[in-house]
């Protein structure tokens, strides 16, 4: 017959898991009591589980992410213990947190290494342990910056042209111009927009100093306000646009009761052209505005009675024609529109001078034009004065 006391044994086995792969559990036998061989019995327990989730979530890859490093760092700290003086895991901490986020145990005990190595040093990161391998390029970016400088700018207006001439292809140039950077940050390649300047002469820049000469206010010692300039030019308007939107009904839609349009040909719309005159507006200290700066806008257009019948309208009707601009117009709308708009809408200050800007334009009237200083001394209580500076005419009216 066979005594046996107090027997403690332990077995390993292999567990297959959801990854395929083997996990190494122990399980141990607390305690066997028997008095004789053939009639032994075992009395064991085995280690609590947490449940395991049934849809455990999906990875892209089997890297972990910043923010899960730092969940997983988080949840380790969680169950670490400082007993002994150094940073111990719960049992079963690892597989608990590999189940979680759905990676294998060897990813979470490398990440714990880093952890407690990092703890020793007195700091806490989460960078992992992956790292990446610098970039092999094809092309030497700084050899291909040096080739796209030796070629005309002519030559490198798309990128089309410059993969031609560096003989590399147009998506690896795309690349470089709108993700690849140099070590300090800079991009390889810059998009530059050229546009074309004024080819100023001398007498051009000495105008430009004596202009903005005359906008200074020697009494204050600062720069005009531009408060008393009436800005006056032309702007041509097409009669009407190629496409409009409407918003109809439903009962127009079935009565087909939409507006049409019709023209000879869509390239030969007829334009007008319009001469407007506009200022800078004026707000108070509330932010009310007290003037908009719209002084006016008027049609260069003609009506005359049409002389023959035709499919379009009888005789005697009145036809609206654009005009060319010339001289005689352009003075004649300046004195019985622009001036009169000037004295009705502008605000009235102290200073009741109004200065009225125009570009250089052929059909502007020049400083000379007497007729013009004729009519607009006709105009009750008002002088002229001109002031010529590069092709700017400034009309003075004073009260």
């Amino acid at each position: 017959m066979l005594n046996l006391t107090t027997i403690s044994v332990y077995f390993i086995f292999r567990v297959p898991t959801r990854r395929s792969s083997n996990v190494l559990s122990k399980v141990r036998i607390l305690r066997v009591f028997t008095s004789n061989a053939p009639n032994v019995k075992f009395y064991h327990t085995l280690p609590k589980m947490p449940p395991v989730e049934d849809n455990p979530p999906e990875r892209a890859n089997r890297y972990l992410t910043r923010l899960e490093r730092q969940q997983v760092a988080a949840q380790l700290l969680e169950e670490t213990t400082m007993a002994t003086g150094q940073p111990v895991l719960a049992h079963g901490a690892v597989r608990r947190c590999a189940k979680k986020f759905n990676v294998t145990g060897p990813a979470i005990s490398n990440l714990w290494k880093l952890i407690k190595k990092n703890l020793e040093q007195g700091k806490l990161t989460f960078s992992p342990m992956k790292k990446g391998r610098p970039p092999s390029f094809l092309y030497c970016r700084d050899e291909l910056s040096q080739q796209i400088g030796s070629i005309p700018h002519c030559q490198r207006q798309t990128l089309r042209d410059m993969a031609t001439e560096l003989g590399i292809g147009k998506s690896t140039l795309h690349r470089i111009l709108r993700t690849e950077k140099t070590i300090d940050g800079d991009c390889y390649l810059h998009p530059h927009t050229n546009s074309l300047l004024p080819l100023l002469t001398d007498e051009h820049k000495v105008a430009r100093v004596f202009y903005a000469l005359s906008k200074l206010d020697q009494e204050r010692g600062c720069f005009s306000l531009f408060f008393q300039d009436v800005h006056v030019d032309e702007k041509w308007f097409e009669l009407t646009p190629h496409r409009v939107r409407y918003y109809v009904t439903n009962e127009e839609k079935e009565n087909n009761s939409m507006p049409v349009r019709k023209v000879i040909h869509k390239s030969h719309i007829p334009k007008v052209m319009f001469l407007a005159a506009t200022a800078r507006p004026r707000f108070d200290d509330s932010g009310r505005c007290l003037f908009d700066g719209k002084i006016g806008i008027w049609p260069i257009v003609t009506r005359t009675p049409a002389l023959r019948n035709s499919v379009n309208r009888p005789a005697g009707t009145i036809v609206t024609k654009p005009q060319n601009v010339t001289h005689q117009i352009y003075r004649q709308m300046l004195l019985e529109k622009v001036i009169p708009a000037i004295k009705n809408r502008f605000p009235h200050n102290r200073n009741r001078s109004v200065v009225i800007q125009q570009d250089g334009a052929g059909a502007h009237i020049p400083s000379n034009d007497d007729i013009f200083r004729e009519e607009l001394n006709r105009i009750r209580g008002k002088c002229l004065e001109y002031l010529v500076f590069f092709s700017l005419v400034f009309l003075t009216l004073q009260s």
